[in-house]
């Protein structure tokens, strides 16, 4: 009998622009939809962090749509949202770095 490693991460892997992000396990890219990938993949390159309005320009998308997704991505226990003074700063909760 072969003996077998516990998964520890999902890799995920965007073929259009040579991408792998890993996830970790309990968040599974099947239960995450194209958009949330792609708003966790820019958060992890702006170092886990970054402002609504940045991730929106990132994205280039309107802060009502980016706010949508993020809100879902809460609901999941992927991110949290803090208000620091004016701003909204959007940190990723699990260790994707």
């Amino acid at each position: 009998m072969r003996n077998y490693k516990k998964v520890k991460d999902i890799v995920y892997v965007r073929e259009d622009i040579h991408e792998i992000v890993s996830f970790p396990k309990c968040v599974s890219p099947d239960f995450l939809t194209n958009f949330e990938k792609e708003i966790i993949s820019t958060l992890i390159k702006c170092g886990g962090q970054c402002t609504t309005k940045e991730l929106a320009l990132k994205l280039n998308k309107r802060d009502s749509q980016v706010l949508r997704y993020l809100l879902r991505l809460k609901d999941k226990g992927i991110i949290v949202r803090e208000k620091q003074s004016n701003k909204r700063i959007v940190k990723l909760l699990h260790n994707f770095l």
